[in-house]
């Protein structure tokens, strides 16, 4: 699978929930075996890797970006955010390394004005 890393330091991850999905999840929501939250959106994929954004968050933080309080650009460039550049090689090694939201390029990161809108009234 390309899309959870193995032996890493954010842990074993098992899928929760998938927001969008075109061949594999796109953009999911995902925890570890200790509880912790992440929301996980595909950036770029070539031949030899898939490169994934890794949002750290709150049970409440996401039902916020679910609920469509928060658009998605703003959740993972807001400036407490931990968030993770994976990489996932072709041979299902994987990099971690953690990142300023801030400092992101905005083509990396979904247009301003989306929402996640879950459960959006």
């Amino acid at each position: 699978m390309l899309f959870l890393p193995a032996s890493t330091s954010l842990g074993t991850l098992e899928i929760s929930e998938v927001y969008d999905y075109y061949d594999r999840p796109c953009l999911f929501s995902c925890h570890n075996t200790v509880g912790d939250l992440f929301l996980a959106l595909s950036i770029d994929e070539n031949f030899l890797f898939h490169r994934w954004l890794y949002l750290a968050v709150t049970g409440d933080r996401l039902q916020a970006i679910k609920s469509g309080d928060i658009t998605l650009k703003s959740a993972f460039v807001a400036e407490n955010s931990k968030l993770f550049d994976v990489k996932i090689f072709c041979n299902n090694t994987s990099t971690v390394n953690l990142i300023i939201g801030a400092n992101l390029p905005d083509d990396l990161l979904p247009a301003d004005g989306v929402f996640l809108s879950c459960d959006r009234k």
